[in-house]
């Protein structure tokens, strides 16, 4: 049996990378909080993804924002919470550097 090696792309790495230096993020940094209508909110149950593209949210900060805020999934969103943490897309590129 061949043993079929696929290589990790750069943007695993960049994201591991960043996720390493989420107590950093979490802790040490200041955010920018962004808020939405509760009816916006509920209009997106279960897309926070289209949420945070609803509320002009760079598509490259939807991952680290979605863990400062607590979630690990998407679809964990519940629609009730109108107020989210986002990090400095300058600060995500300085940490992809490092990767």
């Amino acid at each position: 049996m061949k043993n079929f090696h696929v290589p990790l792309s750069k943007t695993y790495f960049e994201h591991n990378t960043i996720l390493l230096y989420l107590d950093y993020l979490l802790n040490k940094y200041d955010h920018e909080t962004v808020a939405v209508q509760a009816h916006d909110a509920y209009r997106f149950q279960g897309n926070l993804f289209g949420l945070f593209s609803y509320m002009r949210i760079e598509k490259e900060n939807h991952v680290y924002a979605m863990y400062i805020n607590g979630y690990t999934n998407p679809n964990q969103y519940d629609g009730i919470r109108t107020s989210f943490k986002v990090p400095n897309y300058k600060m995500i590129e300085m940490l992809k550097s490092i990767a």
